[in-house]
C-alpha cells in the first residue's frame, strides 16, 4: 500500500476501498456470475474464522499476515475470474438503479367494453 501523505490521499484510499465494497456487493447478487466464483467470500470467512493458519497467531504481526494475504489473494482471484462483461457492466452503470435483464416485447390487448 502507499504512504499516505495528505489527508487528502487517505481519503483517496478510502473512497476506492468503498467502492470497491459496493463492487463486490453488487457482484454477489449478480444472478449472470457461476456459484462457485460467489463461494470464494464464503473460503476467505471460513479460513479467517478458523484456527487453523499457516502462521499461528500468537506470532505478532505475522500471524496476522498471513490472513490478510489470504483476504487480498481471494479478491484478487474473485474480481479476476468474473465474467468480464459483468463486471465492466457492475463498474460502469449506464442507468440509475438496477441493471435491466429482461429482453422483452410487449403489446396492449384491448379489452371490449361492454
Amino acid at each position: 500500500m502507499a504512504k499516505l501523505r495528505s489527508p487528502k490521499s487517505a481519503i483517496n484510499v478510502l473512497s476506492e476501498m468503498v467502492k470497491r465494497a459496493r463492487l463486490l456487493w453488487h457482484l454477489l447478487h449478480d444472478e449472470r456470475a457461476p456459484l462457485w466464483i460467489k463461494l470464494i467470500p464464503v473460503v476467505i470467512l471460513l479460513y479467517i474464522l478458523s484456527p487453523i493458519d499457516l502462521i499461528p497467531d500468537p506470532i505478532l504481526g505475522l500471524g496476522q499476515l498471513d490472513d490478510i494475504a489470504f483476504i487480498l489473494l481471494g479478491l484478487k482471484l474473485l474480481f479476476d475470474l468474473y465474467p468480464a462483461e459483468v463486471m465492466e457492466e457492475q463498474r460502469n452503470p449506464t442507468s440509475k438503479g438496477p441493471p435491466s435483464y429482461v429482453d422483452a416485447e410487449f403489446r396492449v390487448i384491448e379489452e371490449d367494453e361492454e
